[in-house]
């Protein structure tokens, strides 16, 4: 009715007022968000007669696709010296962020009312130049991906020991190469691969880190190709630039064995990214 005032209300909140046009036409616009889910708004309009009954509408809202998530660390075409660097950045609140590294699932984080999500990566990246993938995902579907890409420096590392003497038939020789780190990042856990010459054999299947003098634990690997290979994963070298740890296998030598210089090898990485012999001069 044209002069009659409106109220249009989702459950008790008042969602707007308006007064009807001489065309019997009213507009409202929401003071405020209505939930993202199937709403009812009641309506009733008033005159100076009375207020009439109410009117009801029912509808869904349906919450809108977000967009991409937006990368901020690492930053674009850095290099960086971990291989599982600290990846955030921004989204939606309340969203699920995956990262993936091609099909690999790097981590997954729900977006923080301060709208920043954290990852840390799940597994170890390669070295050279990564592009991760990012989506974000709420009631309204999946959002398009976003991409980072950057460079995760290669470990740069010296290894190398002092020549050893040994009987045919000796036991509890010990191979011993210094690990020195001489690149600019730190280098953490890395796998280590020893591998036995021709005559010798590993008494087992352990490793020891020894830093300025005291020894940690004795690392526990497997051996395989006949246990001829030693390979301890996620070795600890824990090592700042410019710093240095000792790495040693307890050997054996085979009573039959030949005389002349072996070389036992220290592989650093998979792969590689140093490596170092130390000889065995079996006399």
């Amino acid at each position: 009715m044209a002069g009659a005032t409106v109220r249009v209300y989702y459950g008790a909140g008042l969602v707007g007022t308006a007064v009807v046009q001489s065309n019997g036409w009213w507009y409202v616009t929401p003071g405020s968000d209505l939930p993202y889910a199937q709403v009812t708004l009641t309506a009733t309009q008033a005159t100076a007669g009375g207020t009439s009954p109410q009117a009801t509408r029912t509808f869904t809202i349906r919450m809108p696709v977000p967009g991409a998530p937006a990368f901020h660390t690492p930053a674009a075409g850095i290099l960086v010296g971990q291989r599982r660097p600290a990846v955030n950045g921004t989204g939606v609140v309340g969203a699920t962020v995956r990262v993936y590294y091609g099909a690999g699932l790097v981590g997954t984080a729900v977006v923080q009312s301060s709208g920043w999500w954290y990852v840390t990566p799940g597994f170890d990246l390669p070295y050279g130049q990564v592009t991760l993938t990012a989506t974000q995902a709420n009631g309204g579907g999946t959002s398009p991906q976003a991409t980072r890409t950057f460079t995760i420096a290669q470990p740069q590392a010296s290894v190398g020991g002092s020549p050893l003497s040994a009987l045919p038939g000796a036991t509890n020789v010990n191979p011993t190469v210094e690990v020195r780190n001489t690149g600019q990042y730190r280098i953490d856990a890395v796998p280590v691969t020893v591998t036995a010459p021709s005559g010798m054999t590993f008494m087992n299947n352990q490793l020891v880190l020894t830093r300025a003098g005291a020894a940690d634990p004795p690392l526990a690997g497997s051996l395989t190709n006949a246990d001829s290979t030693l390979t301890v994963n996620a070795v600890p070298l824990n090592l700042d630039p410019q710093t240095q740890v000792d790495v040693s296998v307890s050997m054996q030598v085979d009573a039959n064995a030949a005389p002349g210089p072996e070389p036992v090898r220290f592989d650093l990485g998979t792969p590689p990214f140093a490596t170092g012999d130390v000889t065995v001069d079996i006399t």
